[in-house]
């Protein structure tokens, strides 16, 4: 067995100590927020965690699904959407509908709030799929329900920050033993360590037509399982109302 502490440490750290550190510090303040008496708070209009915190909440999990997967960011083929899918199905929870609809999810959440600054929402055959954030009430967890346009996916912000922390845990867990994750770990980290060169004419030229159908097949094959998952969760949605989103 590794040293598994050791690189924990040094290494992992910056994503358990660093970013999952990120989060609770986060989530403090929110707590700190409702605990302190109304003096010593201003008159500042709260939000829901309704960009910051997700945006933070998937940058660990891309970062987590990355280091599992073995694939980095800027090295071969990388695929963010592929990696999560992965890890998500192996470390969240079984009973929990995030796992039938990992595209959606994720589309929704990280590339809407990353990119666009607001959850990407869908039009199903007529039928709208949509997100909210809440943090509020801590005792209603995430779920899914219908609306009269379509359905929403509420997402509780510090139950998804739980799920993503207690699936690190896991992941940790079997990094210890596990010598396939180990090579997908160092390999990894050590591509994300290395400094980058900064050349004038280090740009490299690349066949556009290629790319943009390239693209173009995968933008369509993503919307094709993207339509199957909005197709089983309004026929779920039919039978029991509200589904839990992860637990």
């Amino acid at each position: 067995m590794v040293d598994i502490e050791k690189r924990w440490d040094e290494n992992f750290g910056w994503l358990d100590k660093s970013l999952v550190g990120d989060m609770a510090t986060f989530l403090d303040g929110i707590n700190l927020h409702y605990k302190l008496p109304k003096k010593y708070l201003n008159n500042d209009v709260k939000g829901g965690g309704n960009l910051a915190l997700p945006i933070l909440i998937c940058t660990t999990l891309e970062l987590a699904s990355s280091f599992y997967c073995g694939k980095a960011m800027g090295k071969d083929s990388y695929d963010a959407t592929g990696n999560v899918i992965q890890f998500v199905t192996r470390y969240f929870p079984k009973s929990g509908y995030c796992r039938e609809i990992p595209l959606i999810f994720w589309d929704g959440v990280r590339n809407g709030l990353t990119h666009r600054f607001y959850p990407n929402h869908y039009m199903f055959e007529g039928k709208q799929v949509g997100f909210t954030f809440y943090i509020e009430d801590g005792t209603v967890l995430s779920h899914i329900k219908k609306t009269q346009n379509g359905t929403i996916i509420c997402i509780n912000t510090p139950e998804f920050y739980m799920i993503v922390k207690e699936a690190i845990s896991k992941y940790r867990i079997e990094l210890e033993t596990d010598k396939n994750l180990q090579n997908h770990f160092d390999d990894v980290f050590k591509f994300l360590n290395q400094p980058k060169n900064i050349n004038k004419y280090s740009m490299k030229k690349k066949n556009k037509r290629s790319r943009e159908k390239k693209n173009t097949d995968e933008n369509s094959e993503e919307k094709n399982k993207k339509w199957v998952e909005c197709d089983v969760l309004f026929e779920r949605l039919e039978q029991n109302q509200p589904v839990n989103l992860f637990q």
